[in-house]
């Protein structure tokens, strides 16, 4: 029955009928009292919230009901996941030193767990998590104005995603890290090459509240070339996505 409603979830184009078979799971796992499943039902609640309505604080009362039902399990998998998920929702809300300690510890368990999973599922499963994990981490550190942390992060994820094989986005991710790094360092010409690779990634892979942000740092840097033509070009891309999602 929970993985009925979690494909039903997964396949459904309208938010409150994924919303609504949330409910289900979670209503169904309670009924068998399977704290793994209650919690897992409850992370995926928040991902609607997080993912398709762009609500946090709601997304971050379903990752904490999630979280409280992990304590006591022993699937370091879901536990590390709800941390993770903690992290990006705080991360968005502005704790940006909350979030890091929560990618942090996502990352190490990931990074650990890499050299033990034989599975390529598996494999893969823990290469995204632990990516993603330094990834957001890099994130927090530029926005409590840590660069040198920031820089050493993105340098570490590049030098791990040479391709975008198996993590095309994450792979994105990454660029449009080090695109902002050099346009913050004053390198506009570098930096133009890394939001091209990083914006045709991103809107391949859909994902339009990354491509937003490549978006803008594209206008602001044709802007700082005195380029207003470009630059107002951006400005409108990122005024046209906001719009339109």
């Amino acid at each position: 029955l929970i993985k009925g409603y979690e494909h039903a979830i997964y396949y459904s184009s309208d938010v409150d009928k994924k919303l609504l078979y949330a409910d289900s799971a979670i209503a169904v796992a309670i009924k068998f009292k399977n704290t793994d499943l209650i919690s897992r039902a409850y992370v995926g609640k928040g991902i609607i919230f997080y993912y398709n309505r762009r609500q946090y604080k709601p997304a971050l009362d379903q990752y904490i009901k999630a979280f409280q039902y992990s304590k006591n399990s022993k699937d370091n998998y879901l536990k590390n996941k709800i941390i993770y998920h903690l992290g990006m929702v705080k991360s968005y809300l502005g704790y940006y030193n909350e979030a890091a300690a929560h990618f942090i510890q996502s990352a190490h368990y990931f990074e650990n767990k890499l050299s033990n999973a034989n599975q390529p599922n598996s494999k893969l499963n823990h290469e995204t998590g632990y990516f993603n994990s330094i990834y957001r981490l890099s994130t927090c550190y530029k926005n409590l104005n840590q660069f040198n942390k920031e820089d050493s992060l993105i340098t570490l994820g590049l030098s791990k995603l040479k391709h975008t094989d198996q993590h095309p986005l994450e792979f994105g991710y990454f660029q449009k890290g080090r695109g902002t790094q050099l346009l913050r360092s004053g390198n506009s010409k570098e930096a133009l090459k890394h939001f091209t690779t990083a914006q045709k990634i991103l809107n391949d892979q859909q994902d339009y509240a990354s491509l937003t942000t490549v978006y803008f740092y594209m206008g602001k840097l044709y802007s700082i070339t005195n380029e207003r033509e470009k630059s107002l070009v951006y400005f409108n891309k990122v005024d046209s996505l906001l719009n339109k999602f």
